[in-house]
């Protein structure tokens, strides 16, 4: 393991900068011991010396003395995690993420019974996810291995870890589909695995997750309709379906998540028409929707979408003008602040007074143009 130190000489008493925004451990900073702040605070604290191991930076411990949780956030480590983790027994939450660890995970760690949480992402982890981490049974609650080079399939096993409120395993090299047993985890929130290599279908299982808010299956090779059964999904707040293979119409039960915030859909084979339900999405703060096949005109309910600030309907076949209530609320609110339509062109199948980029109809790789005539590249949606 390498260790730096992060703005002043390795004797002094404070640090020129904040531990988190250098991403490295100093032998003087301590950073805060709420894991979802990053504030960085100097409290003289050291590492890898002869005080004792509770006394150190990034580790706290039980009033026994016993190491209870591990926070390297962002500090330049590199080698492997030694099977040696397995000695620490009272451990519950180990967070490593954004370093420059690698290999494989340790088996060891499956015989850790009181880990809460595990964030192993934006690493260089290798090899499969070991079958031991699914002893963890009802201890674990988050685990995020994402950003790493993971690979193999998805273990039915993922269902023995019924406590599990979150689940990112995204941008590493997954095959096959998602087993079933993960949509029995009825605690879950978040379930993330864009940026993979899985496939099949999306089971209609998928309205047993009754707690889940934010779904991110996107770029992978998913195919077949959207299930109708998403609709009985009633906290979810964000659903990422981009760039796969979907395709049929949207079912209507879609239009029931009232708490949708986010919606991406694009680069999929979708068809059919955008019913006039989608006025129902009134939390809805971006619509995307562009590389499909939909076809009629845009909805004038869409001017019924409060909160709705990204609109996407370009690479399509969407014809008609646009509606005067969409129109209306851009000129009252400048909402949405991005509209993209195919309105460029004398033979445009789209009139739009009020989008603020026009693009071309069925031009592959096609450039999109701000209504100001100035020239603006089409640019990919971003996930916040």
């Amino acid at each position: 393991v390498n260790w730096i130190f992060c703005g002043g000489a390795e004797n002094s008493s404070t640090c020129q900068y904040p531990c988190w925004a250098d991403g490295c451990i100093s032998s003087r900073c301590q950073a805060t011991n709420d894991s979802s702040s990053y504030d960085g605070i100097c409290t003289g604290k050291t590492f890898l010396d002869s005080s004792h191991e509770c006394d150190w930076y990034g580790v706290n411990c039980t009033e026994n003395q016993n190491v209870q949780s591990l926070y390297f956030i962002q500090n330049n480590l590199d080698g492997n995690l030694p099977s040696e983790i397995k000695e620490l027994r009272s451990l519950q939450g180990l967070d490593l993420q954004a370093n420059n660890l690698k290999g494989a995970i340790p088996t060891t760690i499956g015989t850790l019974s009181n880990l809460d949480v595990l964030y192993l992402n934006n690493n260089g982890f290798s090899g499969s996810v070991p079958t031991e981490l699914f002893r963890l049974g009802s201890s674990l609650t988050d685990i995020n291995i994402g950003s790493n080079v993971l690979r193999g399939n998805l273990s039915r096993n993922w269902g023995n870890l019924t406590s599990l409120v979150g689940i990112q395993i995204y941008n590493n090299t997954f095959t096959g589909s998602i087993p079933d047993k993960i949509f029995g985890l009825k605690k879950l929130s978040v379930l993330n695995v864009r940026e993979n290599m899985l496939s099949g279908t999306l089971s209609n299982a998928i309205e047993n997750l009754a707690s889940l808010k934010s779904l991110h299956l996107e770029s992978n090779k998913f195919q077949g309709p959207i299930p109708s059964s998403i609709g009985s999904l009633a906290y979810l707040e964000e659903l990422a379906l981009s760039d796969n293979g979907f395709n049929n119409s949207l079912p209507t039960e879609i239009f029931k998540i009232t708490s949708l915030k986010f919606l991406y859909l694009e680069n999929n084979k979708l068809s059919g028409t955008l019913p006039s339900e989608v006025g129902n999405l009134v939390s809805l703060e971006r619509l995307i929707l562009d590389g499909n096949s939909f076809r009629g005109t845009a909805p004038a309910e869409i001017g019924d979408m409060i909160n709705l600030d990204y609109l996407w309907l370009h690479g399509n076949d969407f014809s008609g003008t646009i509606s005067q209530a969409i129109c209306n609320r851009r000129e009252q609110l400048s909402m949405p602040s991005s509209f993209y339509a195919d309105c460029q062109g004398a033979n445009a199948p789209i009139s739009c007074d009020c989008c603020t980029d026009c693009c071309y109809h069925n031009v592959p790789n096609a450039q999109c143009y701000h209504q100001s005539h100035t020239k603006k590249m089409r640019s990919h949606s971003v996930l916040v």
